[in-house]
């Protein structure tokens, strides 16, 4: 008895017969698949992620036969790993049962149990069961899909009993090899709407409670029927607020790179104002005149400072810096001389 996966058919359309896979069939026109090959290239590939330095070894392999069962799935037509080694396993079990009866089961997704022996219970979460309970905590606010498009689940304990009954029916015949299909599309369809609407009624009746004992409030929803609206949605809910809230913490740290520059410099904008904007000959009124007749070698001076001078415009903090120094100095000298 083998437990296969309905998803195991890929992604084909139409009318599918019920049999399993022969040896090196693919879903990939051109393709022959040769799973000892597979294996040692598995072999090689992790040997080398070994030999490499640096880093986190565990991680680094568990990422890099991830990435190699992902590539070498999608190069035979199948989407994932999980698939694709069942879809092997139906290949080594029909080559090598020889006069042993072989039942193939293929489930479609696998959800809580019917009846036996608890309505309603499950051990772990997986597939769908991961969705219903993000949902539950409200940690799921969208999700890629049609809920127009027909599901297809079967409760855990039903796919127990075809299995059973299957052993059962074919136990006599030797060298059997039967296939089938433990599905509920084609009896009972269903859409994902009706998945949608069962659990937020039920959550909305029986709502979960938080650690702290508060109400978990159920939120509505949102569904995309297409990866572009989706991509779009995470665009504008999270990616363009993040980016926001980076160009924030970029001019925040430049901000405070700056103040530390200025601030320092702040407590002399009082006594540079007076050298910088002042016309010179107001500067010059604090000064007495001398006394007519008195020899002055410097009246041609004290004459050309008292005529009216425009006011100094200042760009760049060195060159402000510098004439309020010289302007300093000249009023020094002019009242030495008054």
């Amino acid at each position: 008895m083998l437990d296969a996966a309905a998803f195991a058919a890929g992604d084909r359309e139409g009318l599918i017969m019920e049999r399993p896979f022969k040896k090196g069939e693919t879903l990939r026109e051109g393709t022959y698949l040769d799973i000892d090959a597979e294996l040692r290239l598995v072999g090689d590939v992790k040997k080398e992620l070994e030999r490499q330095d640096g880093g986190d070894k565990t991680k680094r392999e568990r990422k890099g036969m991830k990435e190699l069962g992902l590539e070498r799935s999608r190069h035979f037509g199948w989407s994932n790993t999980y698939v694709f080694t069942k879809a092997m396993g139906e290949m080594l079990l029909g080559q090598l049962h020889g006069a042993i009866p072989v039942v193939i089961l293929r489930p479609s997704i696998i959800t809580s149990i019917l009846r036996d022996p608890l309505p309603g219970w499950m051990q772990g979460t997986r597939t769908i069961d991961t969705i219903i309970i993000g949902y539950a905590k409200q940690n799921l606010s969208c999700f890629l899909a049609d809920l127009d498009l027909t599901m297809d689940v079967i409760p855990g304990d039903m796919v127990a009993n075809a299995m059973m009954v299957a052993m059962v029916a074919h136990s006599e015949e030797q060298g059997a090899e039967v296939m089938y299909h433990a599905t509920s599309s084609l009896r009972n369809p269903a859409p994902y709407g009706v998945l949608y609407e069962s659990g937020r009624r039920h959550f909305y009746e029986n709502p979960r409670l938080s650690k702290d004992g508060q109400v978990i409030p159920t939120k509505e929803m949102h569904f995309f029927k297409t990866i572009a609206s989706f991509h779009l949605y995470m665009l504008i809910k999270y990616k363009l607020p993040l980016e926001v809230r980076l160009s924030f913490l970029f001019f925040s740290f430049l901000f405070s790179s700056l103040s530390k520059v200025i601030n320092p410099r702040r407590k002399y904008v009082p006594l540079k104002k007076m050298f910088t904007n002042l016309r010179m000959n107001e500067i010059l009124m604090v000064c007495a005149d001398p006394a007519p007749g008195e020899p002055a070698p410097l009246r041609p001076l004290l004459a050309a400072l008292r005529r009216p001078h425009p006011e100094i415009q200042v760009r760049h903090a060195s060159r402000r810096r510098l004439r309020a120094l010289r302007l300093i100095q000249r009023m020094v000298s002019v009242t030495n001389y008054c």
